[in-house]
């Protein structure tokens, strides 16, 4: 009869995870940690009471957590802050996830954001940021906040935006008041609460019936002080989001319609790397930023995610399927895409 689980079994697999918490390496952990998997496996295999198998599968739970303990302890003692301030790059932001395989690198207006994974050291970060110095500085560039002020309009196919000077201390759109200005501050007063009251007031029916959304703007207003021109770019997002949930839906299941291409979902998101994407499930996010574009450049790229409900990669059958809906523009469509941003 095969031999039953006795001490020295658990005296041995206590020293092997002893020699796992120990390791320095990372390669040199996995290959402990296999060794002691395969000699738990051959002990399961063995004719064990039901008392040694939970015993078992009891310490081996233990040990499975403890070295997933101990990956994530040697990141903090790498001591990977939570930020830092670039002479360069900026701010810069680190979130440590367990889930992630590989570094990721975001690069947003207020910092740049890495993702880092448990097995990654506090070197290897610095050298994947130097390495990629360049890029994130021309990502910075694009990012770059445009500045807001009586000169500033957006004019499209499908909206206009623009600021104009008032006669008293409110914040106006389209003659409603959105905030006001504070008597011993040139900022408007409640920040917060006057952002959500501007998105409930700059409904899409008022938007596009006046064909213009205006902001009027109190005298004297500071367009230079910063924290002006972040709640004035959250103003006119809010517009941007309610006139894009109004249209881009719409004309999105227009289209899927006509060229029989069903879809599931559509959601609209302030996303800024891509104009729109689509899921296996035929689920489609829209970039609100899209209402920056030409009408004819909107279609292009509702057709694009489409065309994806059928053909998921760029492969030569999906720009075939792309150039039948667009009269054989895609390339060029794509290339008179590439010249506009998700930036106002």
């Amino acid at each position: 009869m095969l031999a039953r689980l006795d001490p020295s079994h658990i005296c041995h697999a206590a020293t092997a995870y002893g020699q796992c918490k120990e390791a320095h390496s990372d390669q040199t952990k996995k290959i402990l940690f296999h060794n002691l998997s395969v000699f738990y496996w051959f002990l399961y295999i063995r004719r064990m009471n039901a008392y040694e198998s939970c015993m078992l599968h009891t310490f081996f739970l233990f040990l499975y957590t403890e070295t997933n303990k101990t990956a994530m302890f040697s990141i903090t003692k790498n001591s990977i802050p939570a930020r830092i301030k670039d002479p360069e790059l900026g701010e810069i932001i680190f979130r440590l996830n367990p889930r992630a395989k590989r570094i990721i690198m975001r690069t947003k207006q207020d910092a740049i954001y890495v993702t880092v994974p448990p097995s990654v050291s506090w070197k290897q970060v610095q050298e994947v940021l130097k390495e990629h110095k360049e890029v994130i500085l021309k990502s910075k560039k694009k990012m770059v906040m445009h500045p807001i002020d009586l000169s500033f309009e957006i004019k499209t196919d499908l909206l206009h935006i623009l600021l104009e000077t008032g006669t008293n201390g409110h914040f106006l759109l389209n003659n409603k008041p959105i905030a006001s200005i504070s008597k011993n501050s040139t900022l408007p007063a409640t920040e917060s609460e006057t952002i959500s009251l501007c998105m409930l007031m700059a409904s899409p029916q008022t938007v596009f019936s006046s064909g213009v959304s205006r902001i009027i703007c109190p005298p004297g207003t500071d367009f230079q002080e910063k924290r002006m021109q972040e709640w004035l770019h959250k103003v006119i997002e809010g517009i941007l989001r309610k006139q894009a949930k109004n249209y881009l839906p719409i004309r999105l299941q227009q289209l899927s319609e006509e060229y029989h291409l069903p879809i599931s979902d559509i959601t609209i998101k302030s996303n800024h790397s891509n104009w729109g994407s689509c899921s296996s499930r035929k689920n489609i996010n829209l970039s609100l930023y899209l209402m920056l574009l030409p009408s004819h450049l909107i279609d292009y790229v509702l057709l694009h995610e489409l065309c994806h409900t059928r053909e998921m990669n760029h492969g030569e059958r999906f720009w075939a399927l792309l150039n039948s809906f667009t009269n054989g523009k895609a390339h060029p469509l794509r290339n008179e895409l590439r010249k506009y941003k998700t930036l106002f």
